[in-house]
């Protein structure tokens, strides 16, 4: 049973937020009232709307990718000999495109090549060895579209990426250096060589530039991994805008069970390559950019969604806490 004194206290705290509520400036002026009260309900508005157009996403059909971007037609994939590209790579030939493979090892790109050949004896296959820490050198990518100028190309795929988590002084300038040539310039001067062609086809194009969710956040020891891939994440927005007759795509997925992760099975965050694959596939034509898999959306909105004060302690305490390969740097160009 509560004490005179108690309820007097309530009683009190009652009646002034009461009035705090009612015999204010805001409350009294209707004007006022409507106006913020009109306010309130179109942020509540904008949120359920934009939540409802996330969950529909995720259960819209997809398109028929050979109708609309043509049958028989040529994608071209970079980082192509494992992980995100070699993915992208069978989904797209299992829809009939023919494939052209890009990686800096042959060796390993002509046994990809073999194996969508004998899983897919309808389409075609070409080889083009590039290592795409090179792309700062004069021509590099004049030489690639050399290699598949006679090619009907429809849809490119910018996967070739590398990932460092060290301490900025421990970095070298040859790392920064070669990690943003990789990650930012190369997939710039590739679009830029094949766009002239791709944008004069009678049917759409597409490009889909393989960025990640740390380009939208400010990361420590991830520091130029995530200022890289945010660099492609603009790119990507940017050209849609330029080029609305191709379909451009950035995405940005978080962790994906490849080389460059120390994740080895599916969990609450953790996705295949073919997740993230189809996810993307789903998404291309109708947005410009993704987060993919529902799972990295989810962790998009969360992360994102965060004051940044918090954010940093997430990122320290949490992120920090994975593992990254053996040698702390991982390429898969």
């Amino acid at each position: 049973m509560s004490s005179p004194l108690a309820s007097t206290i309530r009683n009190n705290i009652g009646s002034f937020f009461c009035k705090l509520g009612t015999e204010n400036v805001l409350y009294q002026n209707p004007s006022l009232r409507i106006l913020f009260f009109s306010l309130g309900a179109g942020l509540v508005l904008k949120s359920a709307l934009c939540w409802t157009k996330c969950l529909l996403s995720l259960f819209r059909p997809r398109f028929n990718l050979g109708a609309r971007y043509g049958n028989g037609t040529w994608a071209v994939v970079t980082g192509a000999s494992d992980g995100i590209g070699k993915a992208f790579a069978f989904e797209l030939a299992s829809r009939g495109f023919n494939i052209v493979l890009m990686s800096r090892t042959q060796e390993k790109l002509e046994l990809v090549a073999k194996a969508l050949q004998y899983k897919y004896p309808a389409i075609q296959t070409r080889v083009i060895v590039a290592d795409f820490v090179n792309a700062a050198e004069e021509n590099f990518a004049e030489n690639i579209f050399e290699q598949v100028k006679d090619l009907d190309i429809s849809i490119l795929i910018n996967n070739a990426g590398g990932f460092i988590k060290k301490p900025y002084l421990d970095i070298s300038t040859k790392e920064i250096r070669d990690l943003i040539v990789l990650n930012s310039l190369s997939h710039a001067l590739v679009s830029r060589v094949f766009l002239p062609k791709m944008s004069a086809r009678d049917k759409k194009s597409a490009i889909i530039n393989v960025s990640s969710i740390a380009g939208g956040f400010a990361q420590p020891h991830r520091q130029i991994y995530s200022a890289s891939k945010g660099f492609l994440d603009y790119l990507s927005r940017g050209l849609s805008s330029e080029y609305p007759n191709i379909d451009i795509l950035s995405v940005k997925p978080a962790y994906v069970i490849t080389g460059m992760t120390s994740f080895r099975q599916p969990d609450t965050g953790a996705i295949t390559p073919e997740q993230l694959v189809e996810a993307s596939l789903n998404s291309l034509g109708r947005t410009t950019h993704t987060y993919g898999h529902w799972k990295h959306r989810v962790r998009g909105w969360f992360i994102l969604g965060m004051p940044q004060w918090l954010r940093n302690i997430y990122i320290k305490n949490i992120l920090m806490t994975q593992t990254n390969s053996p040698s702390q740097a991982a390429s898969s160009s």
